[in-house]
């Protein structure tokens, strides 16, 4: 396997045994932060990495073939951005990550390192060129999922991009000017781990949900699940009907898209379970 140092020094990580001379001995290897290095796939050295993974001192880049690590899943974190029905005007603006995206009326406005967002337009058009700049730039360490309209206003994921060292996005600063736009201070609720193609996620929905009627759970996928089931709980009880839908979304392909406008199937405090397998 290889691990990645992430721990902010360099550090000593003692991973494994060394062949032949009994358990007490580890298999130890300095790395600069940032630095990687190729480790055994013998279950001490996996459950030493395990350990060190959950402790956020390393990243397990590429993980043993075992059954042991095949539930453990890397969620992104993420946030919601929305832009209301009527759009930003020009010179509002987002900054994510320290990267600020300015809406402007001319292109030569945003004059490096700020990145031209698009012109004023409304909501979806507003989206789609902030999504356009966000995904295209190198450094940004975030993605913008697709558009998800709720009522006449346009909404989408903000979501920490593969690989990103975090974990739940407390160092992924966000913050905009502009009346129209709303988003959270910053990135929440990733979880750390080797990515695999399976994931078991759960969500309790509230009561801001139900007043949406739409909203996406990020599942930590990279890719369309070929399987998935989703379960509903409420107080103790399995939902034996479920008159919503449930579709993953095309951009980024790990979120699903809970759709309960129309049914008002769901309500606040009800549990939802995904079981997902990617393709």
């Amino acid at each position: 396997m290889i691990i990645k140092n992430i721990s902010g020094v360099t550090k000593y990580f003692s991973i494994g045994h060394r062949s032949g001379l009994g358990s007490r001995f580890s298999r130890g290897r300095e790395l600069a932060n940032g630095a990687s290095a190729t480790f055994g796939n013998d279950s001490k050295a996996v459950s030493d990495a395990r350990e060190l993974a959950l402790a956020g001192e390393i990243e397990i880049v590429d993980g043993p073939a075992v059954a042991a690590e095949q539930g453990s899943v890397n969620k992104p974190a993420a946030t919601q951005l929305l832009i209301a029905a009527a759009g930003p005007s020009n010179g509002d603006f987002v900054i994510l990550n320290g990267v600020k995206f300015l809406y402007a009326a001319v292109t030569g406005t945003a004059v490096a390192p700020v990145i031209w967002a698009g012109a004023a337009a409304i909501a979806a058009t507003a989206m789609n060129t902030l999504r356009t700049a966000v995904n295209a730039h190198a450094t940004v360490g975030v993605k913008l999922g697709a558009n998800l309209t709720i009522g006449a206003d346009t909404v989408a994921l903000i979501t920490a991009s593969a690989g990103a060292n975090i974990t739940v996005g407390a160092n992924y600063a966000i913050s905009k000017s502009g009346a129209n736009i709303t988003v959270a201070a910053t990135l929440t609720n990733g979880a750390k781990g080797h990515v695999k193609e399976a994931s078991v996620t759960t969500y309790t929905v509230t009561a801001d949900d139900n007043t949406a009627g739409k909203w996406i759970i990020p599942t930590g996928l990279k890719s369309t699940p070929s399987n998935f089931i989703v379960q509903v709980n409420r107080a103790g009880a399995i939902l034996p009907t479920l008159a919503c839908t449930f579709v993953f979304e095309a951009t980024t392909k790990g979120n699903l898209v809970v759709d309960d406008s129309g049914a008002s199937t769901l309500a606040a405090a009800d549990v939802i379970t995904i079981w997902a397998h990617g393709a």
